[in-house]
């Protein structure tokens, strides 16, 4: 298919709000079996691919937002010349560095996952070179 219509349109937006095809079936008004359709046609993927992204992409913008407000204020509420109250600023410096050790596991596994792909691309191109395709160097050892 070339051309989207606007009945795949209605179909994308149930997909996007729906958790099930029953769903988003009901909330665009087309049947299951025509989503099905659908969703084998590879522009209609494609644009649905590109619009959950743009999705995932604004949900992420909104809730780096929220959560530098938040962490303003919590700042704000651990400080003693801003706040007398001595449990509520202890809670908010536990949350701060609760929160704040969370952020560096989560980074140490981004890169430790950033590692392993690596390593994994290179065991396939190693394995590529073994069949006569140029091998790439490297111990075959996991970084991690």
């Amino acid at each position: 298919m070339a051309k989207l219509t606007p009945k795949h349109y209605q179909a994308l937006n149930g997909l996007l709000q729906g958790r099930s095809l029953r769903a988003a079936a009901e909330l665009s008004g087309i049947g299951r079996n025509t989503i099905c359709r659908y969703l084998e046609d590879p522009t209609f993927v494609a644009e649905l691919f590109k619009r959950q992204e743009r999705a995932i992409d604004a949900a992420a913008s909104l809730l780096k937002v929220a959560g530098i407000d938040a962490a303003c204020q919590l700042w704000k509420d651990g400080d003693e010349a801003a706040n007398p109250d001595v449990a509520t600023r202890i809670k908010a410096n536990d949350l701060i560095l609760s929160h704040g050790r969370l952020h560096v596991e989560l980074l140490k596994n981004l890169r430790e996952f950033q590692a392993f792909l690596e390593w994994k691309q290179a065991q396939e191109s190693e394995r590529a070179g073994a069949n006569g395709q140029p091998a790439l160097e490297g111990n075959g050892e996991a970084p991690f």
